[in-house]
């Protein structure tokens, strides 16, 4: 159901508890879904943190374009000089205002475009409930991967235009496996949620987190050259250590693993190149020993597979359960 078609003009309520407002809907770009309430005034669009509606795609300008709602009811844009330019259902506007009404689609770029709707507080709710859904992991709250793998390519073009560093972090819980097994998948859970939630709280709000599937996490960082994502990551490795996580009466702890790569590295042509170097230098630090950080490959260790540590895991937990011996901490 196209729930933008429901009202076609402001101040009507279809639930009749709600007042009706304006709002812009993405209808297209890395934050489709994505909504905006327009409150009587003017409101700066783009990807710029002083953006008063921010939106985080590449290809719109740090402030794009201006919408205004008099106190009438009436809807206007103008261009801010934006990079790829704006346009009113097709038709490029210049820096005056261009009144707008609602249905209206407004395109910031090749990829990235808004539409003028009106929507109650039911439907507002409503839309961003399934926008959150649809770019969230459910269990713990990270960015799930089809987030990240949409806004990768976009940071690393942001990165090299910019000649500022990028940097990608791989987590992985050590010896989750284990955790399942002896504990059960309920407690699993617990620690997912437990491990994300310190994360989370670790980072700038800009950082994007995101869970790449199983106990596997990524963090990827603007602006943080190789020995300041280390630091990052030698944080979390740290406070990880040290929680303690229950569930009921149980009380449990894990470590994690993790690989770092930058896109100043050299060797790094691509987002699949940076991401690659990550999660070789992850597996690394697996085959290493665990519960460390490493951030270059060297000739001992360039070579190491995933399917390498990950039969060595194996090995590992066959041989901790035949001596029954417990070996999730």
């Amino acid at each position: 159901m196209d729930y933008g078609t429901l009202l076609d003009e402001p101040g009507i309520s279809i639930t009749g508890e709600a007042t009706s407002h304006p709002t812009l809907i993405v209808l297209s770009g890395s934050r489709s879904g994505q909504c905006f309430r327009l409150e009587p005034g003017e409101h700066v669009l783009g990807r710029g943190w002083d953006a008063d509606l921010f939106l985080d795609d590449e290809s719109v300008s740090r402030k794009h374009a201006e919408f205004t709602v008099t106190q009438d009811g009436q809807y206007f844009v103008r261009d801010l000089n934006s990079t790829n330019g704006t346009k009113v259902n097709g038709e490029p506007i210049a820096t005056e205002r261009r009144r707008i009404t609602i249905g209206d689609r407004i395109r910031l770029s090749a990829t990235a475009s808004v539409k003028l709707r009106v929507q109650d507080t039911t439907e507002e709710k409503l839309q961003q409930n399934l926008y959150n859904m649809a770019i969230h992991d459910p269990l713990t709250g990270a960015f799930n991967k089809r987030y990240l793998a949409e806004r990768i390519d976009q940071e690393v073009a942001f990165a090299w235009r910019r000649g500022r560093p990028l940097s990608l972090i791989i987590l992985d819980i050590d010896r989750f496996k284990q955790v399942n097994d002896n504990y059960g998948h309920h407690v699993g859970d617990e620690v997912l949620r437990e491990v994300a939630r310190f994360v989370q709280s670790s980072l700038r709000l800009e950082d994007i987190f995101s869970r790449f599937g199983g106990e596997e996490f990524v963090v990827l960082m603007r602006d943080t050259d190789t020995e300041m994502a280390r630091q990052v990551a030698e944080r979390l490795r740290c406070g990880i250590e040290d929680l303690s996580i229950q569930s009921g009466e149980q009380s449990l702890s894990v470590t994690i693993s993790a690989g770092i790569a930058v896109t100043t590295d050299s060797t790094c042509t691509s987002s699949m190149d940076l991401f690659s170097q990550a999660d070789r230098r992850l597996y690394t630090a697996k085959n290493t020993g665990r519960n460390r950080v490493v951030i270059t490959d060297t000739p001992e260790t360039a070579e190491l597979t995933k399917a390498e540590a990950e039969a060595a895991e194996h090995t590992e937990a066959e041989a901790a359960e035949h001596s029954g011996l417990n070996t999730a901490d």
